[in-house]
């Protein structure tokens, strides 16, 4: 009995020594810098109440209540005062640590409550587990989106650098257009050094696209093969009216046929007047047969030199100048090549041959202003080239009619005289060759003036097409004086 009384002595002991400790522990006041709502538990251990905030002012603590006054009381009339789990999941993970700590040291004032039991606290913790996966995913969506914006930034970029090469390119072809635009008025090798330069930069699709490209790109690869000392050559003035003159040296025909004139005007006329006279004596004595035949020789003789002298000969019309731009620039680039100040490439052009050679025969004149042995070109079914050159003397014209056999394609050009005629009369190829032979030394000045003596060829491709050769000209440069 006294054993059993013993045991229960040392529990009640126990018991009221435990009690004492929980009446004199007081409140952790860091519960109160916590943003969560408190419950508050007082020291009578039947009344609690949840309160939004409190601040202990020395002995005193003031609670603030939803829908309430401020609750004041004395700070030693709380037993406890426990953070309440937040429903909306707020916090940081340091204030839910500070409350995970505040609960675990209030099991021994509050042992058995639910707000401190190892599910609640695992409610606190999960919490911070929340919050380090919110954490976690926040990170990655940061690297994400850091990610994202360095990609966006990167495609800005490129697409930036994209557009200043295309604006780069198209400034290029057009540079290189207006460059290729007047490709052969480039004054200096530098210039075309530059063009051919600025066009290495361009793709093929861009040079295809630029109208010239090729014809500009070898012109220039012309240029750059002639010798560092030679000026570059010059354009063609298209606009540029031709002036084409070939004067007649008409002391160069040959003094037979000078003769030969004065005989064809003198004899006729001559023996015209003898015949009259004649007849007149032959009348008077009667002799009418010796009359009749020289009537019928004065005749003959009056009818040779009508045909000869006045006759109309010319009556074909001639073929007159064209303006026609392959034949303008064909006689452009003849006069060019007797100027060796100016460079030049080899050239073949090829033209018309009846505008070339209307112009050619239109381009010879007589100095001294009238149309002797000026020829005309006329227009005739026959085939070959019909000339009338009128042989001038005095106040006189007697035409002769030349017909030239047209060269034969792709052989060096020779004119032979298939037909002629004097005045009105026929007189075979023989006799026209002869006469075109004493004739054509006064048409020496067309061969310079096509610039032959220069190294200008001609050659018939076709009946209708001829072909001008154009040798080249290179012209040194021009050195400054030092």
């Amino acid at each position: 009995m006294c054993r059993r009384g013993l045991r229960h002595g040392a529990y009640f002991a126990l018991s009221l020594f435990i009690t004492t400790l929980a009446a004199l522990a007081k409140p952790d006041a860091g519960v109160l810098d916590l943003p969560f709502d408190k419950l508050v538990i007082f020291l009578n251990g039947t009344e609690e109440r949840t309160v939004l905030a409190g601040k202990l002012d020395g002995a005193t603590v003031s609670f603030s209540q939803s829908g309430r006054p401020d609750l004041i009381l004395p700070w030693d009339t709380i037993k406890a005062v426990l953070p309440v789990f937040p429903k909306d999941g707020s916090g940081t993970i340091e204030e839910i640590q500070k409350a995970i700590s505040i609960l675990k040291d209030s099991r021994e004032v509050l042992p058995g409550r639910v707000e401190i039991s190892e599910q609640s606290i695992g409610k606190w913790e999960g919490l911070i587990a929340d919050i380090l996966k919110r954490r976690e995913e926040e990170k990655k969506q940061a690297l994400a989106k850091q990610e994202a914006d360095i990609q966006r930034a990167a495609l800005e970029q490129a697409n930036s650098e994209k557009e200043a090469a295309e604006r780069e390119r198209k400034k290029k072809i057009e540079a290189a257009k207006e460059k290729i635009e007047k490709y052969d008025q480039l004054p200096q090798r530098k210039d075309v050094e530059e063009a051919v330069e600025l066009c290495a930069g361009l793709n093929k699709l861009d040079m295809e696209s630029i109208p010239n490209f090729n014809n500009a790109n070898e012109y220039w690869k012309r240029c750059l093969a002639l010798p560092v000392d030679v000026s570059m050559p010059r354009a063609l003035d298209k606009g540029k009216a031709v002036e084409i003159f070939f004067p007649i040296e008409a002391s160069s025909i040959g003094p037979i046929i000078t003769g030969l004139l004065w005989a064809l005007l003198l004899l006729p006329p001559l023996l015209l007047l003898q015949s009259l006279s004649k007849v007149t004596s032959l009348l008077q004595e009667r002799a009418l047969l010796g009359a009749g035949i020289w009537l019928l020789v004065g005749l003959v003789a009056g009818g040779i030199f009508y045909f000869l002298f006045f006759t109309k000969h010319d009556e074909r019309r001639g073929i007159s100048q064209t303006e026609q731009t392959a034949t303008r620039l064909a006689w452009q680039g003849i006069g060019n090549v007797k100027d060796k100040g100016v460079t030049r490439f080899a050239e073949v052009t090829e033209v018309p041959t009846n505008e070339f050679l209307a112009e050619l025969v239109a381009a010879i004149k007589n100095p001294e202003g009238n149309s002797g042995w000026v020829p005309i070109l006329s227009e005739s079914k026959e085939l070959g080239i019909q000339l009338i050159i009128p042989a001038r003397i005095k106040w006189f014209s007697l035409p002769l009619r030349i017909s030239l056999a047209i060269p034969a394609p792709k052989q060096a050009i020779t004119f032979v005289v298939t037909e002629a005629h004097v005045g009105f009369f026929p007189v075979g190829a023989g006799v026209g060759a002869w006469l075109w032979e004493q004739i054509a030394p006064a048409y020496q000045a067309v061969g310079i003036g096509l610039g032959m003596d220069q190294g200008v060829k001609l050659m018939l491709l076709s009946s209708d097409k001829l072909m001008i050769s154009l040798p080249e000209v290179q012209s040194k440069e021009k050195k400054p004086n030092p």
